[in-house]
């Protein structure tokens, strides 16, 4: 029963109508109330959080080592096929950027070259 009412949440919300998003929202706790279902509102909560994070991991992103990287990063990027609206500054990364969509992912960093040294080395 959550997952049918979240899915539904979902999909008012992707279609952009942030009012119509929000009436539906009232609407439906109202019926929830109605039912004597209101218990359901926490764990739709929780399952609409766990989408969003899954959402969120599976989207395309770009990772800089420093600011002054992003704007090269998102075009070579995105010449790649990883189309990202912005760059995060990841202080991991030693130098460079890297960058992942779909189970793709493209290393442009220091971090990636001296891990494939070490690889090398080690085995």
């Amino acid at each position: 029963m959550t997952n049918r009412y979240t899915h539904i949440l979902e999909a008012i919300a992707e279609q952009g109508n942030t009012a119509g998003a929000h009436e539906a929202l009232e609407l439906l706790i109202v019926h929830l109330k109605r039912h004597g279902r209101e218990k359901l509102l926490p764990k739709m909560a929780r399952e609409l959080a766990n989408t969003a994070a899954r959402r969120s991991a599976r989207a395309a992103s770009v990772e800089v080592a420093h600011q002054r990287y992003a704007k090269d990063a998102l075009m070579q990027a995105e010449q790649s096929g990883i189309i990202a609206k912005h760059a995060k500054v990841n202080h991991e990364l030693l130098s460079g950027w890297r960058a992942h969509a779909d189970g793709q992912l493209i290393d442009h960093s220091g971090k990636g070259a001296l891990l494939a040294i070490y690889q090398k080395v080690t085995t």
